[in-house]
């Protein structure tokens, strides 16, 4: 959304990388240095900014369509209004099947017991793609620290596949939505 910057610099002085620089008055991102955090996004007040998203059409083509609802979903309804409420109404826009990605996160849980004994010492997990990232680009020393494991969402995609492979469908017929 180019045509909506105007130069403000709200974005590269909230950049925690300092991945964005004002160039013939518009806000530019070096894809080098950005960690994908969405600061940006966030602080942009003329929308300027934007994730990339997929739509609702791109369900289309698949035999079978699996959604793995983030676990921050559910709390944002506050008590008044119950998961199963939420999952019914995910249902009817066409998916077949809301999978509880929570179920992932106790096995990566498990895992990551034993593979915590295999890195250097501090360890470092995260689910958050976006810390990886920066330590990556950032601080490459600290690569030996990072517990090298599926996330949750891998966990919960193979789980889905493997699901659904048995019960005869081929693998591009699955489609699994995050």
């Amino acid at each position: 959304m180019e045509e909506r910057c105007i130069g403000c610099t709200k974005c590269l002085m909230n950049c925690p990388v300092e991945a964005i620089r004002i160039k013939n008055g518009k806000a530019i991102i070096y894809d080098e240095k950005c960690i994908d955090c969405g600061e940006c996004i966030r602080v942009c007040p003329y929308g300027a900014h934007v994730s990339k998203g997929n739509s609702l059409n791109e369900t289309e083509g698949y035999k079978v369509k699996v959604l793995i609802p983030s676990v921050t979903l559910y709390p944002q309804f506050g008590q008044e209004i119950n998961p199963e409420e939420i999952n019914k109404a995910l249902l009817s826009l066409g998916f077949d099947e809301v999978f509880d990605i929570t179920f992932a996160c106790d096995v990566k849980a498990e895992i990551l017991k034993k593979e915590i004994t295999k890195v250097e010492k501090p360890a470092i997990s995260t689910l958050c793609p976006s810390i990886i990232r920066l330590i990556e680009k950032d601080f490459p020393s600290l690569n030996d620290h990072i517990v090298k494991m599926l996330t949750p969402i891998e966990i919960s995609a193979a789980l889905i596949r493997e699901k659904y492979c048995k019960m005869g469908y081929k693998e591009n017929e699955i489609g699994i939505f995050f």
